[in-house]
This record gives C-alpha cells, structure tokens and sequence, in this order.
C-alpha cells in the first residue's frame, strides 16, 4: 500500500486481492470485483481498480476505488420499485454479486451464475432479457448486459407481487359471471405494464450505474495525469469523491426533484466556511440533477483553489458567490453565477492547465451548453458562470 484515503493498518498488503492479481497478470486492465467486507474499513463495499503502467506496458501498480455498498443502495431507492422488488449488478462472468437494494452481509456469497438470463447475455450478443424464472417461487426478471462493462443489472418481482393489484380485481368481479372474461384480459395488460415497466427501471439502473463508474474511473485516470505524487493524488480523489458523495446526498434528500443552489453552494464551501469569510447572495432557484452534478463538480474546483492557493488560505480572505436569473419569464432566460475571492495572497496566473482548471472550463460548456469566464486577477480569482434557462426547474424571488 503505497497510499490511501484512509487509514489502513501499517504495511498493508492487497498481493492477495483478486482485483489486485488480475491488473498484476495483464488479465484486464479495468477490473469490477464482487461485493465484500473490507479490512481496513469495515463496511460492505466493491472495488473498481485500474492498472499502471510504464510506457514499455511493464505493471508497476494499481489505483483502487472501493465504492460502498450503501452509496449505490441510494441510487437504487430513488428508483421507487415499490414492495417485494429487488434491483442488483453481478459480475458476468461468475455472477456474483457485485451490488445489490436490498442488501445485508449475508448476501456476500449471493450469484447468480445458474440463472437462465445469466448464461444468455454471458455467451451471446444479447443485451437484454426479460422472462420468469423458478428461484423457491415465481419471479419476473428483467435483466440487460451493461456496455463496456463486466456487469449485468437486474430487477426482480414475485409473481404474487405482479399480480396482487388484479387478482383483488379479478375477486371483486368474480360476483357477476358476464365480466369474467374482461377481468382476464386487465390481468394480461397489468402484466404486460409490468414487463414495460421492469424495463423501464433496468434501463435507469444501467444509465446511472454505468455514469457512477465512468465518473470514478475517469476521476481517477485525470487525478493521476495531474498530480505528482502519490500523496497529492490521494488528496485530489478523496476529495471529489466526497464532493460526489454531497451531491449524491443532497439529490436524495429531494428525491431527485431539483436542489437549492444556495444548499450546493454551501455544501462545498462548509470545510472553510466560517463566519466573516463566506458571502452568499441570490434568489431561490431549484437545479435539475443534471445541472447539480456539473455545478457542485465546478464549485469544488473553484474551493478547492481558494484553499491551497487563494482567499481562502489565509485569514482575512473573502470569497462572495453572486447569483441572478435574467430575463426569467422568456425564452432568453439565464443564471448567471458570480464567483469573486478578495484579501487572499496575490495571484499569480498558472502557467498551465491542470485538470481542475479544464473542468471549470470546459465542463459545464460541454454538459449544459454554458459558459465560464475564469479570470486569475492579481487582487483575487474571479469565474462568471453563465446557464440557459433549462438548467433551471423553478426560480422565485
């Protein structure tokens, strides 16, 4: 173990790790274990890892993120499957478990290597199946092959659960003979909804289970080009997970239904935020989850900056965070966030672009159709946020 963003017991060792082993042997370059209980932190969780190595190709070591079960567990709650369903990611070529709602430690050694839908989508071009299967009681499984990764999603629902809405109809109308027959057919369309429905929710897991591991994955290849020693990289993944992770928090609490700016701004400022040194200003405005994720991401850099190197990292320094919606009742209408550091040390311009100042840049152009003026002032950072009103899902004040 050569570094951590936790504290691991000294002279830890993971030769023993199969993620570990499998990067070491060239036998994959991106490696997605199975759900376990960790040594060091003793929570259940499951590692996404990716290999180093010397331009001749020569294994020199492994990046690993353990991404807690419970983390995943909330994106699968938002989902609303209702009672009696279940939602999980396995491994496609052993099938088990890699994450799973709901989930216990007893669940450790769950796979699903014999299932009917496993052995489809691992041998074939398939991507999806939908079908029911015998597991001690009937169950409808949908269940699909995540792209360019070694991972099946699948939801699951008891037949007693699918039926249990028509089957109470079916009883109320069984009194009266002539309705018989249309009572079926409502039970053949109730089924049909929850075959389009299981769909409908697998294909949300896949798209916010493959963007999670795409973030992670992406987060830790840019963390490693920019930083020059195994301690700053350490620092710089730590952290944006946990700006993630606040993010992720604060969707959940509203049910993925929009965020105060004010609260997404005060979550990333809150580590620095004392009494005099913080300035907040702006009218309430709700941001749809996309436009959260690209503004917090943002925010973190430009905090992130202000406490090494700006007004931020001394006393006395004073960052004020400015935000207006213009011409909000038309067509035209944008939010314009303003974000000034004064007091700080003097400024001095980077002489390159590292990974922080390419997301403030480029990321919220590219994700949101905005725009970002950065100016490295010698009296203090200076960054203008600009966003089209459908970053927006209400505004008042």
């Amino acid at each position: 173990m050569v570094a951590g963003t936790t504290l691991y017991p000294s002279q830890s060792n993971v030769s023993d790790r199969e993620w570990f082993s499998v990067l070491r042997d060239g036998k994959a370059e991106l490696f997605v274990g199975h759900a376990l209980k960790g040594r060091g932190v003793h929570s259940l969780f499951f590692p996404v890892a990716r290999s180093i190595r010397r331009m001749d190709g020569a294994f020199i070591g492994a990046v690993q993120v353990g991404v807690e079960v419970t983390y995943i567990a909330s994106l699968f709650r938002n989902l609303n499957v209702g009672h009696g369903a279940h939602l999980g990611l396995y491994g496609t070529h052993d099938g088990q478990v890699v994450a799973r709602y709901p989930m216990s430690e007893a669940l450790l050694g769950e796979t699903v290597a014999t299932a009917p839908y496993t052995l489809a989508l691992a041998q074939s071009q398939a991507q999806s199946w939908i079908g029911w299967i015998e597991n001690g009681h009937d169950e409808l499984v949908s269940a699909r092959r995540l792209n360019g990764w070694p991972l099946i999603a699948n939801a699951g629902l008891s037949k007693g659960n699918v039926h249990s809405d028509a089957w109470t109809r079916l009883l109320w109308r069984s009194v009266i003979a002539s309705l018989i027959f249309a009572a079926f057919l409502m039970l053949n369309v109730l089924t049909l909804r929850q075959f389009r429905r299981e769909a409908i929710l697998v294909g949300e897991l896949e798209h916010r289970g493959r963007n999670m591991l795409s973030v992670v994955v992406a987060l830790i290849d840019r963390a490693r080009e920019s930083t020059k020693s195994s301690e700053e990289f350490a620092s710089s993944v730590r952290g944006r997970i946990r700006s993630m992770a606040s993010t992720q928090a604060l969707l959940s609490k509203t049910r993925w239904q929009g965020i105060n700016l004010a609260n997404v701004i005060r979550a990333e400022l809150e580590p620095y935020n004392t009494a005099a040194n913080v300035t907040l200003d702006g009218p309430e405005v709700l941001l749809t989850p996309k436009a959260t994720h690209g503004v917090a991401m943002v925010l973190h850099e430009l905090t992130t900056n202000a406490a090494k190197y700006g007004a931020l990292s001394q006393q006395g320094g004073q960052v004020s965070v400015r935000w207006i919606v213009t011409a909000k009742h038309s067509a035209a209408a944008m939010l314009r966030i303003q974000w000034k550091e004064t007091g700080g040390p003097k400024v001095t311009p980077p002489t390159r672009q590292g990974h922080g100042s390419s997301v403030i840049r480029d990321l919220l152009r590219y994700e949101l159709d905005g725009s970002v003026d950065l100016v490295f002032a010698s009296d203090g950072v200076r960054c203008a946020i600009t966003l089209p009103a459908q970053s927006t899902i209400d505004t008042t004040g």
